[in-house]
């Protein structure tokens, strides 16, 4: 008999906030394949991790003190060994660096193209989810953001 390991998703903070804010900018689509994933998710028929990060970018900002019902939904979320929290670690901060350092991009006044470099928030969630071998990263990027990089999901390869 072979053991069947669950697939494992790395969230960013981003698909928390649209999780839980209705006017977090999410189409449809997007909205239901959290639910589904979170369906799943209850079922125990797969992972979700996020990094221990991802509750300063969450908490209180977006989700505020006075959204108490939500607030205590996030919290409950974390209350499973399917659905957790990772902590950073000195491996996650190195390959967090070398991905800023990857993504950065001198201006060019002349050419008229400005610096570009990766939110470090985003560099420790890639980190993050590549260090604990997440088969897929879930994120919310959006173009004004990063013009070089949207996409709601990343698929990791080694």
């Amino acid at each position: 008999m072979t053991l069947s390991v669950p697939r494992a998703y790395c969230w960013d903070a981003c698909i928390f906030i649209q999780h839980f804010k209705t006017s977090e900018p999410a189409t449809a689509t997007q909205r239901q394949a959290i639910r589904r994933l979170l369906a799943l998710n209850e079922k125990q028929q797969n992972v979700v991790f996020t990094s221990s990060v991802t509750h300063l970018e969450v908490l209180p900002k977006k989700i505020t003190r006075d959204d108490d019902v939500a607030e205590q939904k996030y919290w409950n979320m974390f209350r499973s060994k399917y659905f957790y929290e990772v902590p950073i670690d000195a491996q996650v901060i190195k390959l967090a660096r070398e991905i800023k350092d990857f993504y950065f991009r001198e201006s060019d006044a002349k050419a008229q193209i400005p610096y570009r470099m990766m939110d470090t928030g985003d560099a420790i969630h890639l980190a993050t989810a590549i260090v604990n071998g997440a088969d897929e990263r879930w994120m919310a990027w959006s173009r004004q953001r990063f013009g070089f990089y949207k996409c709601s999901v990343c698929r990791l390869v080694g």
